[in-house]
């Protein structure tokens, strides 16, 4: 069974097996389990919990009450929210025109109060606020509602740990990746986004760049020149349950795991258009026609999300955590590295702003000294405070462009895992302490109107919010969770295909995806036979060709007549994108040279369009090009110096991002 959600709401979305995930009882199932208090993506959908999705535009509104005994306090719609007995909440203006009040982004716990003069209890909920969760559980001292609107709802009321959580942290939320590289810009909000049918600005699926992710916000350093400069994608999105196989298109909700890589390459382009660099050894900046073979900087690729923040104090701690898996089969090249991080933009004066960095750290157990990542206070420049931890910024309410930017910056590697040991599912985790210098008198909100536009057109102004979400906040504190996975340059080339290997280079144990080998139809490739034996493998028997099935490969033994009664004419490729190529024939046929007709080429099986009879032999094993987990033994020869392999950069795999806010005793 697949899916793996294990959370408290009924929830009908699918596993892959086509089971409702909240039917299964505990122990029922080796799926991936997410991290305890982990929020699906159900939990933020507006028709299932109209609490907690994150359009502010659709939060808690509430109203001023009072009560019988003269005590002020709040009524919330029974259908919008519940809160229990001191839970903590946040409470700020919901429109413009609202801009002083006692509540005014300030956090109380709530106490559930009965209300006997009047007949709407089974409308609403009533409330008084308190400043200690003692006094909430006692009732002593309620906080008077200040200016609060006693009729049209004036204020939202915010569950705190909703306002502070990853929103489609289990990536269920969107069946859809760009397949051709993205646009990196404005995340769209709303939750409510699965199919090309509903998708954004009603866009039909052409691989579209505008197509994003629910929720999370893609940079990367690699830019496709050829593809209208978008940016490319280096990750996929798996089943959560073992053997973990990608997780395809199209398909049922489903919880998913984030498994990144590098690219091996920063593409085609000129140093005006772009900075891949996004971390240095020594705090320094690197253009990107210096980029390519320099092992001192890194490239990489994020999944970023903000999220807007209650009140904070002095003492307060956010913790964030996830769960990571290095697979053995595709482990981590000595000098890449990945992680968590929490990016934080705060005023340090009334003129001053600090971007700081606090991450954990998963990279190979030999990295040491020089060879680290940079650590510390980033030197007074613009550029290199950019090329260091380059993160993506938040504008608006999660209007997500470029480059975040500040006065000053610093990196806090606050925790730090070895590869080597997180081969099976590991949670990490780490504690972050407010930031000290925050200048709490400074940090601006404002709140946006009701004036907003349907267009992600970029004509943001005063009153709107781009995408037509309402209500969304301004600040000068940002705060957001991103993961990440950084590719160091001497792996990377800027060619679009990356380094390449030829079959007597290889490094013993390190992995490596079959970029060109056409074994059996040409003298530049090795031969099924030679990669066997650099591999270790031994081949498997001779059979009947009518034993081949669909996701099967095989090898081509014998021919027989290559006419359309083969069963190769019946037999389609699948191509090293997962797409359905043509059939083997026509493939040998297209791609063979003098002295080759086909013996000896392996393939994997797409589809069989007919029924097979066995009009040849194949032998049920092999490595055809496109094969990404090639691994091999020993060193070859100088004579095998044929084929173009590319070496693995390794994988970090991400399930369950978890970020909590732990206020002060």
């Amino acid at each position: 069974m697949a899916g793996g959600q294990r959370i408290t709401v009924p929830y009908s979305t699918q596993g892959v097996s086509g089971v409702d995930i909240f039917k299964l009882g505990a122990g029922t199932t080796d799926e991936l389990l997410p991290i305890p208090g982990t929020k699906s993506s159900a939990y933020h959908r507006p028709v299932s919990y109209p609490g907690g999705q994150k359009d502010v535009a659709f939060l808690n509104s509430s109203s001023h009450h009072t009560f019988e005994n003269s005590v002020q306090g709040l009524k919330i719609f029974k259908s919008v929210a519940n809160y229990a007995d001191s839970d903590l909440v946040h409470i700020r203006p919901i429109l413009i025109n609202f801009t002083s009040s006692t509540y005014l982004y300030k956090n109380y716990y709530v106490r559930v109060v009965s209300d006997a003069t009047t007949t709407q209890e089974s409308t609403y909920t009533y409330y008084t606020i308190h400043t200690t969760k003692a006094e909430s559980v006692s009732g002593a001292n309620p906080v008077a509602n200040g200016t609060m609107s006693f009729f049209a709802p004036s204020h939202c009321i915010m569950k705190v740990d909703e306002m502070i959580s990853v929103r489609n942290a289990l990536f269920d939320y969107n069946n859809d990746l760009p397949v051709f590289g993205i646009w990196p810009g404005n995340v769209y909000n709303n939750p409510d986004i699965t199919t090309a049918s509903s998708g954004i600005l009603g866009l039909a699926d052409n691989g579209d760049y505008r197509y994003r992710l629910c929720q999370w916000n893609f940079m990367s350093g690699v830019i496709m020149e050829q593809a209208g400069y978008r940016q490319a994608l280096g990750c996929s999105l798996l089943q959560n349950d073992p053997p973990y196989r990608d997780a395809g298109k199209g398909v049922n909700a489903q919880a998913r795991i984030m498994s990144m890589y590098g690219l091996g390459t920063i593409g085609s382009f000129s140093n005006g258009l772009n900075f891949p660099v996004m971390h240095t050894t020594n705090g320094s900046s690197i253009t990107a026609t210096s980029f390519q073979g320099n092992t001192n900087a890194w490239t990489s690729e994020h999944w970023t999300q903000y999220m807007e923040m209650p009140e904070l104090s002095s003492g307060d701690k956010i913790k964030i955590s996830v769960k990571v898996r290095c697979p053995a089969d595709s482990a981590l090249r000595e000098k890449n590295f990945g992680g968590l991080y929490l990016s934080w933009r705060y005023p340090t004066s009334a003129s001053t702003t600090h971007h700081r960095v606090d991450y954990i750290a998963i990279k190979g157990s030999a990295v040491t000294g020089s060879q680290a990542p940079f650590t510390g206070t980033v030197p007074d420049s613009a550029n290199q405070r950019r090329d260091n931890f380059r993160v993506v910024k938040q504008g608006c309410s999660g209007n997500n462009t470029g480059d975040e930017t500040a006065d000053s910056k610093s990196i806090v590697e606050r925790a730090s895992y070895n590869a080597e040991d997180l081969r099976s599912w590991t949670e990490v985790s780490v504690e972050i302490p407010i930031p000290t210098d925050i200048d709490f008198s400074e940090i601006t909100r404002t709140i946006r109107g009701n004036l907003g536009n349907d267009v992600n057109d970029g004509t943001l102004a005063y009153g709107t919010r781009e995408g037509g979400l309402t209500n969304q906040i301004d600040s000068d504190l940002r705060c957001g969770i991103g993961m990440f996975f950084a590719e160091n340059g001497s792996y990377v080339s800027n060619a679009s295909s990356g380094i390449l290997t030829l079959g007597n280079q290889f490094v013993s144990g390190a992995v490596y995806f079959i970029h060109n080998n056409k074994s059996g139809l040409n003298s530049s490739s090795l031969t099924q036979a030679e990669l066997h034996d650099t591999a270790g493998t031994t081949p498997a028997a001779v059979q009947p060709s009518n034993v081949m099935k669909v996701g099967g490969t095989y090898t081509i033994e014998t021919l027989g007549t290559l006419d359309a009664s083969s069963d190769y004419a019946k037999v389609k490729i699948r191509n090293a994108d997962f797409s359905t190529g043509d059939s083997v024939k026509d493939y040998i046929e297209a791609n063979d040279t003098a002295g080759y007709d086909g013996t000896g080429f392996a393939f994997t099986v797409a589809e069989i369009t007919s029924a097979l009879t066995g009009t040849a032999t194949v032998r049920q094993s092999g490595y055809p090009e496109g094969f990404a987990n090639f691994k091999p033994i020993k060193n070859n020869p100088a004579s095998h110096a044929r084929g173009q392999f590319k070496r693995s950069s390794g994988l970090i795999q991400f399930y369950s991002p978890k970020i909590e806010y732990i206020p002060v005793a």
